[in-house]
């Protein structure tokens, strides 16, 4: 699956109203952003939608989730926040993508 960018507040709410539960990479990361691509093109996954969200660019998403620190990982369902990653931490990504593609 590819890893849609979010390009605009919209954007972000679109992806975040979503019935499939939404991993979203807010940052910049250039480190983790590898491991978020495979992660989404692992079939198990396919139960998730995938998103990335440039906060330098999208100011007005961090501010509405409360992103203190990049990157951050977000799950959503239905508008509700599930769960977060904060940091780049490749092991709780993982935890993290393998706990909700399962949900």
């Amino acid at each position: 699956m590819t890893v849609k960018v979010i390009k605009d507040w919209m954007g972000f709410q679109n992806a975040i109203h979503g019935e499939k539960p939404a991993i979203i990479e807010c940052g910049p990361c250039k480190s983790m952003a590898p491991l978020f691509a495979e992660l989404s093109d692992d079939p198990a996954h396919s139960s998730l939608d995938f998103f990335v969200c440039d906060i330098d660019v999208n100011e007005q998403a961090a501010q509405e989730v409360g992103i203190r620190t990049v990157p951050a990982f977000m799950v959503f369902k239905e508008m509700t926040k599930l769960e977060e990653v904060m940091g780049a931490q490749p092991a709780a990504l993982k935890r993290l993508v393998e706990t909700h593609a399962k949900a």
